[in-house]
């Protein structure tokens, strides 16, 4: 209304100046890898990756079969509970042009998760059903055709490693709408309104 009275009472030698900005667009959602999103994950030694393992959760380490780990404590005599720092252990990256490769074996030595069923105390020595990974699963390639993955959210069926949940797609960038520069002058009252 303020702009709609101004220019209805603007004088012959006065004149007002607009910038009218067009809306913005926004790019497509997307749920696959950028290049530069490769290129962090495969810094130092896929840091990144490892990282998001070790903030998995007990619950879901504990989750479809996943039930307790190697190395009984000599003074307590009790199995140790899962921990990520363990499941992380499992896990090597190396990279290559455009590609980040998640491998997954189980540690010859050491703690490792197991999947015994009656969640019995398992001695370090001639350990048996050891967490291994579903068939297919050893490897994760990831490239800009991959979705993005959530590492600190793994998955397990019936006790065995199958990759990661997926993360929810990341908005596109926006693009500025382009802005004009408008003077009014001579304005007539007959062409004036407000919307």
């Amino acid at each position: 209304k303020y702009v709609e009275d101004k220019l209805k009472n603007l004088d012959s030698d006065q004149y007002v100046d607009f910038s009218i900005q067009l809306k913005g667009t926004k790019g497509e959602s997307t749920t696959k890898y950028t290049n530069a999103e490769l290129t962090t994950l495969a810094n130092n030694s896929g840091k990144e990756i490892l990282d998001g393992i070790k903030a998995t959760t007990p619950e879901r380490l504990t989750e479809n079969g996943v039930l307790s780990q190697v190395a009984k404590d000599a003074v307590s005599g009790k199995t140790e509970v899962a921990t990520a720092e363990v499941l992380a252990s499992y896990f090597t990256v190396s990279s290559s042009l455009n590609k980040v490769t998640v491998s997954f074996a189980e540690p010859s030595t050491g703690k490792v998760l197991t999947t015994d069923a009656a969640n019995t105390t398992v001695e370090s020595s001639g350990v048996k059903n050891k967490i291994s990974a579903e068939t297919g699963y050893n490897t994760i390639d990831l490239t800009t055709e991959s979705n993005r993955l959530d590492f600190s959210k793994p998955k397990f069926t019936a006790g065995k490693f199958s990759g990661f949940e997926e993360k929810a797609p990341v908005d596109g960038d926006v693009t500025p709408g382009k802005t004009y520069n408008v003077r009014v002058i001579n304005a007539k009252q007959s062409n004036i309104k407000a919307t």
